[in-house]
């Protein structure tokens, strides 16, 4: 994907019979805001050597629960098979973006364009990776009756996740009581699903997460439910900010032990979608570094190429990635109206 600057100002003004008026620009560009990066900082990072099209990522499922009886003095072993093992095939796809600066714009301006290019394609590669992370996490496998997967909750009286019986709602915000749920649901062996409107066990264990300064649990939410916890008094008394633990980007404090990072890459709903009567978000409660993985066919390069046929600079970014899932049950996904 290519996208081209020929010249920054093609007509003119002037209240004379003549173009010649003279025009002043600035020699700095006055920017917009920027969409920050936060998923990949919750997720866990690999790289293929070259020659390489895939990589196998090994993933113990759980820990051997049933073991054969031990053998008494005399006797031979009882051996227990050992089934908890398995992989995720990771398969880096090309992303390549290029802009295209004419020799004649980059003559008749006193900006820097390569440099503004250069930055338009860091942002660029910035945000489509936090939203393939931030996809990859949203389609984790959902928990069932008989398997550990992803679990839900949603606010106020709503159920479920994606078609429910009872629909997200106007008040249906984001609680404090949702994050001290979503923690134990993590820390839990228990894994709960949605069925019918209501959630039950399932008869499947999960992995008992736990928090670390390395792999902390990390809550993700929208702007629209960091302002309810701001008008939470219980949050804002119970919150802790300037721990001694390093401090995410976008991080706004903890709760609970759990890191609070604000994104705006969240999945935003509203009454049109199923499920929604009103506008909301899908916000996450993640272990760090085991919920969700990308794996790097080539790390985001940019490189700055002339173009002489054609009278242009180019400047092109090339990546291959790809984002998945790691541990499913290392995901609850938190359903919320915005107000």
């Amino acid at each position: 994907m290519t996208k081209t600057i020929t010249q920054l100002l093609a007509d003119t003004t002037s209240s004379h019979n003549t173009d010649l008026q003279a025009k002043q620009w600035l020699k700095a560009i006055i920017d917009t805001a920027q969409k920050e990066m936060h998923f990949l900082q919750v997720a866990q990072q690999f790289t293929l050597q070259p020659g390489w099209k895939d990589l196998a990522v090994p993933i113990r499922s759980d820990f051997i629960s049933s073991w054969q009886s031990s053998a008494s003095e005399g006797a031979a072993v009882n051996y227990t098979t050992m089934d908890t093992l398995s992989t995720i095939t990771f398969t880096p796809s090309d992303a390549n973006y290029g802009i295209a600066i004419s020799n004649r714009a980059l003559r008749i301006s006193n900006i820097n364009l390569i440099t503004a290019a250069r930055d338009e394609l860091t942002y660029r590669y910035k945000d489509v990776i936090d939203q393939a992370i931030q996809a990859a996490i949203l389609g984790a496998t959902d928990a069932d009756s008989d398997t550990k997967g992803a679990q839900s909750l949603a606010g106020g009286d709503a159920s479920g996740y994606g078609d429910t019986t009872t629909d997200v709602e106007a008040g249906d915000i984001i609680t404090t009581d949702m994050v001290a749920r979503a923690r134990r649901m993590l820390m839990s062996t228990s894994c709960y699903y949605w069925s019918g409107g209501s959630m039950s066990k399932s008869s499947a264990s999960k992995a008992p997460w736990v928090p670390t300064p390395a792999e902390p649990f990390v809550l993700i939410i929208a702007p629209e439910q960091q302002e309810a916890f701001l008008k939470d008094p219980q949050f804002i008394n119970a919150a802790e900010y300037g721990a001694r633990e390093p401090i995410l980007n976008g991080e706004i404090g903890s709760y609970l032990g759990v890191k609070i990072v604000v994104s705006n890459n969240l999945p935003a709903k509203s009454s049109s979608d199923s499920g929604w009567n009103t506008n909301g978000h899908v916000c996450f409660m993640v272990k760090a570094k085991r919920c969700a993985g990308i794996a790097w066919g080539q790390k985001p390069r940019i490189q700055i190429v002339d173009y002489p046929s054609e009278l242009e600079k180019r400047i092109i970014l090339e990546m291959a990635y790809q984002a998945k899932a790691l541990h499913a049950d290392a995901i609850v996904k938190l359903k919320v109206a915005d107000a």
